[in-house]
């Protein structure tokens, strides 16, 4: 009996462990600053998501200076005590700013969506313009080919006296709808004019579809911000 109650005694002689201290101060306070030395503004907005440590350091009278500092850095007024502590302060301030944020990205975001559409009109427009008159060139083009036949088709008979080469001749040249000289002058014009439009409608699409490009990334940019 006497040798199992030793064990006893021992067991009641030992000391009980010392409950866990508190951390001091100067730690919090050190805490305190690095977590904003390390954190965003807006991530300190969301501390009530982490650890309960966290939020005891972010919510704490040891961290008041830091929210007030955070306020001076974002030009945000600081109220009097009474009027709440600096972080709810600090919180209220950037969420006005946040939403004023938001809603100028939002309004920039349909600006650039505007331009955008605008610009792929303007392309659609330009594209179906030069298809018109790459149409009208090949028109034209045919049409001054034509001309020319029926003016080689003149010279021809003026050249040969011959019944049968002139009877060829006059059925061709009844045949053909264009029978003017100026006709083919005035075909050659419009073939120069419409060559000459043609450039500017290619130049006007390429730098049409390059300020389109720009306004495609920056408005992928916005979206993605």
């Amino acid at each position: 009996m006497p040798p199992a109650a030793a064990p006893q005694r021992d067991a009641a002689a030992a000391p009980a462990p010392a409950p866990a201290a508190a951390p001091p101060a100067a730690l919090q306070r050190d805490a305190a600053a690095l977590v904003f030395a390390f954190l965003e503004a807006e991530e300190l907005l969301h501390a009530s998501r982490v650890c309960r440590a966290w939020r005891a350091i972010v919510a704490g009278a040891e961290c008041e200076p830091a929210w007030a500092a955070l306020c001076a850095a974002h030009g945000y007024p600081l109220l009097p005590r009474r009027d709440g502590p600096a972080r709810l302060q600090f919180k209220e301030a950037h969420m006005a700013v946040l939403r004023e944020r938001r809603i100028k990205r939002r309004i920039e975001r349909m600006r650039a969506q505007s331009t955008v559409n605008n610009l792929a009109r303007d392309v659609s427009r330009l594209r179906e313009g030069r298809a018109a008159e790459q149409l009208a060139n090949r028109r034209a083009r045919a049409d001054a080919a034509a001309a020319a036949r029926l003016a080689q088709a003149r010279a021809s008979m003026q050249s040969w006296q011959l019944g049968v080469v002139r009877s060829a001749q006059e059925q061709l040249l009844r045949a053909e709808p264009i029978n003017s000289e100026w006709r083919l002058r005035n075909l050659q014009q419009s073939i120069k004019e419409s060559d000459a439009h043609l450039r500017t409608l290619e130049r006007s699409i390429r730098t049409r579809e390059q300020e389109l490009a720009a306004a495609r990334r920056r408005l992928g940019a916005i979206s993605s911000a």
